[in-house]
């Protein structure tokens, strides 16, 4: 390995990517590695394209580039025809991406004939390098304030979470277990060993569910799959070794070694409630239920073609934000965590078919690759090539690979020299295709889409750095920065922040704040051009046609927010403003009692006072009785009083009005004693159960 890296110069290609662009950070950014990685990935492919425009020849052209091809023109007409947005190219540059890494690192394969050992190798030394980062993490927080199932969050070396960083490691570990088992190297060995023993250690400590069942169930559903597809002898050879069983013993014992040293740094019982976690319906587990169950009505509305790319998270929001973290009306998802419905929901079942089509072809190739082989370390590696990809698609199932530039990048490599592997192995399908020039013509066009991207994700990232600017400005409520920095940062490739916020928005708050209201109104307007459900774009909107005098607009827009948001406090309130102004004081008593009591908005007490008070001048002047309307006279003297009686209303579910009266007719007969139990009952009869 050492010897060929050493002296061939394009084993850059293969090192570069792997070993830079997983690091690559920015504090410039909102998200510190999606946006950067995505324009390093795209320089790195451009480059790698001409290089392969220049060195490389058609050997064949496999159904997999068929099917990938297809895909993207079915993708970019859906985009076409239904979601021409910023988003949806970005997400359509990625999948593209990940198609041409595929797609390269094939070719590039076939012309160096990289060895099993050189590849796993590399990727040995990549888990090495990321588990030092990760430990260094991991013994900042356990120094500075201890391991706890909070502190962990914070253990993520290279990655934006936790989870990302356990899902990364799980795609590492096969290939250090492959060069534990197979070196005849003792660095690569070693190596093999300690990446094992850190990758396990750290899953666990790692709380991330999901990766623990890729690890087991990818585990069962590789064994039993290698029962039976795997010939007899074979089969024999494997069990009847004695090697096969010290390590499988070996890995349980590193699993209950791992999990009684975390439990002796936190809770035992942060690991028991976790694993009960996994199947259970309620905490993150309840709101992921509830993002799929929305997920798939969103699939209902247009099952073929799906509703576009990059539209759930804005499609999802009409559904309303109850029993969700949403419901604080700041969180705003931007996945449902789980790409086979993400694919679903926006691209229909045309797009998944495709999208499946893809993996099922890989397990073909391996399955093929399995028969065939008959060196038992290549099998060894198709296997763990197998439980891999088995169980990049089990934690799939329960989060977003497919939108991170790292995990596209190593899964396409894999792809790439599965499929370099299998042709190999199949003379038969050697140069199906000879001619060079319809190969360079596809590799000439892949360079101009190529281009495209990079100038798209150079966009992206300058886009990113002025919104970023803009947050610290709008945090310093310098308003005339924002608008400025807002101007620079919208461009085709970015119109939506990363929390589902058109960019105008942030424009029109600060225009609004400034007076500019209808600079405002036209920010306003656009952004809900963008996202028609997001809560604050409608409320906003909805305050601005209120300014221009269009109540019945504004009272529309309000209830559309209220909609989507049923304890949305600041739509509530302006509703409740609208009506109160336009004289409807019971529409206005309505909204203002779905708001939370213990509300914090300042101005919630004083509008309640306000419509309260107004009642009880009403009753004031409907009732006839003396002494109700003194001690009404004696209520509204006493804001508090007030408060408490509007408080139990809502507890007794009944109207204002009739809780007042009610606690009139009490005080009079049992407190003051001013009336009899007699006289009691008649007006209770007169005044509140008629």
């Amino acid at each position: 390995m050492y010897k060929f890296f050493k002296t061939n110069i394009t084993s850059l290609f293969f090192l570069i990517p792997i070993f830079v662009l997983p690091f690559l950070q920015s504090k410039l950014l909102l998200d510190i590695s999606l946006n950067l990685r995505f324009l390093a990935l795209n320089i790195f492919l451009f480059v790698f394209a001409v290089f392969g425009f220049l060195k490389f020849k058609n050997k064949s052209f496999l159904l997999y580039f068929k099917i990938y091809f297809s895909y993207l023109i079915y993708l970019l007409i859906n985009i076409y025809l239904i979601s021409c947005s910023s988003d949806a190219f970005f997400q359509y540059f990625l999948i593209f991406c990940f198609g041409l890494i595929v797609f390269l690192y094939q070719q590039y394969f076939e012309k160096i004939q990289l060895k099993i050992n050189d590849f796993t190798n590399i990727f040995t030394l990549l888990g090495f390098v990321i588990l030092i980062y990760a430990f260094y993490n991991y013994f900042q927080v356990y120094f500075s304030v201890g391991i706890s199932h909070q502190s962990i969050y914070e253990i993520k070396a290279c990655f934006s979470h936790k989870n990302i960083l356990s899902e990364i490691l799980f795609v590492l570990f096969p290939f250090s277990l492959f060069s534990l088992i197979n070196s005849d190297i003792k660095f690569t060995k070693s190596l093999g060993l300690l990446n094992c023993i850190g990758i396990i250690y750290l899953v666990i400590v790692l709380i991330t569910r999901a990766v623990w069942l890729s690890f087991i169930i990818g585990f069962i559903f590789t064994f039993f799959s290698f029962l039976l597809i795997s010939k007899k002898e074979i089969k024999l050879s494997v069990l009847k070794k004695k090697l096969t069983y010290y390590y499988i013993i070996s890995g349980f014992i590193l699993v209950l070694v791992s999990i009684f040293i975390y439990s002796k740094l936190d809770n035992f019982e942060t690991i028991k409630k976790s694993t009960v976690k996994i199947f259970s319906t309620y905490d993150s587990s309840q709101h992921r239920l509830e993002l799929w169950n929305r997920s798939i009505e969103i699939f209902k509305e247009n099952p073929v073609f799906g509703k576009g790319l990059a539209t759930w998270k804005i499609e999802v929001l009409k559904y309303g934000n109850q029993n969700l973290q949403s419901q604080d009306n700041i969180t705003f998802y931007q996945r449902p965590h789980n790409d086979y419905l993400w694919v679903l929901a926006e691209q229909g079942i045309l797009g998944f078919i495709f999208f499946m089509m893809l993996i099922i072809l890989i397990y073909f190739y391996l399955i093929k690759l399995i028969g065939k082989s008959t060196d038992s370390k290549e099998l060894m590696f198709y296997w763990l090539m197998f439980y891999l990809i088995i169980g990049y698609l089990i934690f799939s199932f329960f989060s977003f690979p497919k939108e991170r530039v790292e995990h596209n990048l190593f899964l396409g490599i894999i792809f790439g020299f599965i499929i370099h592997r299998y042709n190999q192995l199949n003379s038969n399908l050697q140069n199906i295709s000879n001619k060079n020039l319809f190969y360079k013509g596809i590799l000439l066009f892949l360079i101009i889409i190529l281009g495209f991207s990079t100038v798209f994700a150079f966009n992206r990232f300058i886009s990113e750095v002025h919104l970023k600017k803009a947050f610290e400005a709008r945090s310093k409520s310098d308003w005339n920065f924002v608008i400025k920095e807002i101007e620079k940062s919208e461009s085709f490739a970015y119109q939506i922040d990363p929390f589902s916020t058109p960019l105008k928005w942030y424009s029109g708050e600060a225009n609004f704040i400034l007076g500019y209201s209808d600079k405002a109104f036209s920010d306003f307007f656009e952004s809900f051009k963008l996202n028609p459900y997001h809560i604050h774009v409608i409320n906003n909107l909805a305050t601005c046609y209120e300014i221009k005098g269009n109540h019945n607009l504004a009272i529309d827009y309000y209830k559309k927010a209220i909609k989507i948001s049923p304890k949305f406090e600041d739509a509530l309130l302006n509703l409740t403003a609208v009506y109160y102004n336009l004289h409807q004081d019971d529409s206005a008593l309505f909204y203002i009692s779905k708001i939370d009591t213990n509300s914090q908005i300042q101005k919630y007490k004083l509008f309640l006072q306000t419509i309260l008070i107004k009642r009880i001048d009403n009753l004031i002047q409907a009732i006839e009785n003396d002494l109700i309307v003194d001690v009404l006279k004696s209520i509204k003297s006493d804001n508090n009083w007030i408060f408490n009686i509007f408080v139990k209303s809502k507890s007794n579910c009944i109207i204002f009005d009739k809780q007042l009266l009610k606690d009139c007719l009490f005080i009079l007969c049992f407190t003051e004693k001013k009336i009899n139990q007699n006289e009691y009952q008649k007006l209770l009869l007169k005044y509140i159960d008629n």
